[in-house]
């Protein structure tokens, strides 16, 4: 039996995830607590950019399998080179498992996921990396925790949960 499969996610209200690889509005300590809660003791499968936008360190108190064709081996992490391996690898493990980007590892995720947790950040970013686009009529949507913009966090935000229909 396969284990939950889910998808998490920050992007600002035009959909831009990232820029020059890395985060790009700033401090969001609300929805980072909120990253770290939902993933701790889960596996999480990501690319080697998010991977080495987290300074090719694993996450702690999480399996990580990271998707490479190149990578070299890393402390903490196991390494694969298709979908079908990360799933598999991460089914063998028996946790809820969380894809935690970049843009071309949630690009064929959005369709085998059937839950989304995406932070919306009240802000437009003019990044390079954008979340790929998804049919919201085929998920229902609740909010999960709404924020306002204080010394923990930069911009307002909201957080979704998206429940495949």
């Amino acid at each position: 039996m396969d284990n939950e499969l889910s998808l998490i996610v920050a992007m600002s209200k035009n959909g831009c995830i990232g820029k020059d690889n890395s985060l790009p509005w700033g401090k969001q300590k609300n929805d980072m607590t909120f990253f770290k809660n939902t993933t701790t003791g889960s596996t999480v499968i990501m690319g080697r950019n998010t991977f080495n936008s987290m300074r090719d360190k694993a996450l702690p108190k999480r399996e990580n399998i990271v998707l490479s064709r190149g990578m070299k081996k890393s402390e903490g992490v196991t390494i694969v080179d298709s979908i079908e391996k990360a799933l598999t690898t991460a089914n063998k493990l028996e946790k809820p498992i969380y894809v935690i980007g970049g843009k071309t590892i949630y690009e064929p995720f959005i369709d085998k996921v059937n839950v989304m947790y995406i932070t919306v950040i009240d802000v437009i970013i003019n990044g390079d990396t954008f979340f790929p686009h998804f049919n919201k009529r085929e998920w229902f949507q609740e909010v999960v925790e709404v924020g306002e913009s204080d010394e923990k966090n930069e911009n307002g935000y909201t957080i979704y949960k998206f429940i495949r229909k």
